[in-house]
């Protein structure tokens, strides 16, 4: 009996920490879903929602209320996670969610540090009756000294659109913006950013503030300020232009991880995907050595119309002119999209190449490949990616006729190996391609 009382009682005293635990949980899945989908805007778009849904303007929402308006803000909650909410913001006992305690849990307390520069920034924008005006706020917001389009990872006039769709007439009728209100989207910024010294570069130079003071003079600092790594360290003795150098590399690598991750997800929709663009590459390369001069390669990426401005074509050209002499390897850009094919992989290749290379001379018959192909259990199918139909078409494409060497056939499978995360994965497709 004492055993049973003991474990009774310490179930009890375990509950509101186990509760405790699956709301931050909750608040956590919930926090990641509003930056997701709408940024560093995405708290202060959830709560005007929220604030039109509440037709009686008393502060609270029906549960029905609050999935639709979740929903509309592509956040998908189960029915459990709904009733966890409602019970936990039943500030009034009447089955309804209290919203501004929602969304004070939501928002978080920014640090004092951050806090710091919010009240530096409210302080210093002209006010009308105590709030800022919509078109003074845009005026004096100057996205061209943001941190992130130093680094190259997003253009001035996105940031400007951001903040139009946060503050505008719709958001705003009265043209005027309140203190609470720009804090709660100072708190979608903070909460987006993971660095201090990356928010303050924002706060102090997209709104015309001093420069914040710096305890150290260090290249980590130097990097931040940039938008890069700060995390990386040169000797002391390293002089200033060392340094610059050092920023203008990782610049330029920052900027092609960039370029790089968008490719990929363009050329993932694409029919012919990285294989058409390597096609379109090898149609001027007459040598067949893979490279191309930078003429020729600048005009094929325009031509396959690629998201790509002028600025990131010279980038690449750039880059992937190693040498200088005017000629770009484009097989070593292509491999970049594409990801090195692991040795694994490699193998599992291999031997699907070998079923069909009965005189090992490294060359199988096109009508043959075509004729044992098939989509069975592909990932790329499951997680759709790509329909069954578009697989069978682009591989009868790929090997339309004639013979086809081992790079061939390995180029078009390291292609869809792109797409598939899992090893295992990889392998039991390459099995059932051709059983």
């Amino acid at each position: 009996f004492f055993f049973d009382l003991v474990c009774g009682l310490c179930t009890m005293a375990m509950q509101p920490q186990m509760l405790r635990s699956r709301i931050d949980l909750l608040f956590a899945k919930i926090k990641r879903l509003v930056l997701r989908n709408g940024g560093e805007n995405g708290i202060r778009l959830l709560s005007h929602a929220l604030r039109v849904a509440d037709d009686d303007d008393d502060l609270t929402i029906t549960r029905e209320e609050l999935v639709e308006v979740l929903s509309q803000r592509g956040i998908e909650l189960t029915q459990e996670e709904i009733t966890m909410l409602v019970k936990h913001f039943d500030v009034n006992a009447d089955g309804k969610l209290g919203v501004v305690e929602f969304l004070t849990a939501l928002r978080g307390q920014i640090p004092p540090q951050r806090r710091a520069w919010v009240n530096k920034v409210w302080q210093s924008l002209p006010k009308t009756r105590g709030c800022v005006a919509v078109h003074d706020l845009h005026r004096t917001y100057n996205a061209s000294v943001h941190p992130d389009v130093h680094a190259g990872r997003v253009a001035p006039e996105e940031l400007e659109q951001s903040l139009a769709d946060c503050f505008n007439a719709d958001t705003n009728p009265s043209g005027l913006i309140s203190r609470e209100d720009f804090e709660a989207w100072c708190a979608g910024v903070s909460a987006a950013d993971d660095s201090d010294e990356h928010f303050v570069l924002v706060m102090n130079n997209c709104w015309h503030l001093s420069p914040p003071k710096r305890t150290t003079n260090s290249f980590g600092t130097m990097a931040s300020t940039y938008g890069l790594d700060a995390q990386v360290k040169l000797p002391l003795e390293t002089s200033a232009a060392a340094k610059m150098q050092t920023i203008n590399t990782m610049k330029s690598k920052d900027q092609l991880s960039f370029v790089i991750k968008r490719l990929f997800d363009h050329l993932l929709h694409r029919r012919l995907g990285i294989r058409g663009l390597g096609q379109a590459y090898r149609s001027l390369d007459g040598t067949g050595r893979g490279f191309l001069r930078a003429d020729d390669f600048a005009q094929v990426t325009k031509m396959y119309d690629l998201p790509l401005s002028d600025q990131e074509i010279e980038l690449l050209v750039q880059i992937f002119d190693a040498d200088g002499d005017g000629s770009v390897n484009f097989d070593e850009f292509l491999l970049h999209i594409r990801g090195e094919l692991l040795p694994r992989r490699k193998k599992i290749i291999e031997r699907a190449f070998n079923k069909f290379d009965l005189n090992d001379d490294g060359i199988v018959d096109a009508f043959d490949l075509r004729t044992r192909f098939q989509v069975v259990q592909n990932p790329v199918v499951v997680k759709g990616k790509r329909t069954a139909e578009e697989i069978v078409s682009d591989f009868r494409e790929a090997f339309a006729d004639g013979s086809v060497t081992y790079e061939e056939f390995e180029e078009y499978w390291a292609t869809i190996s792109a797409l598939v995360a899992n090893d295992k994965h990889f392998e039991i497709m390459m099995q059932n391609a051709f059983a």
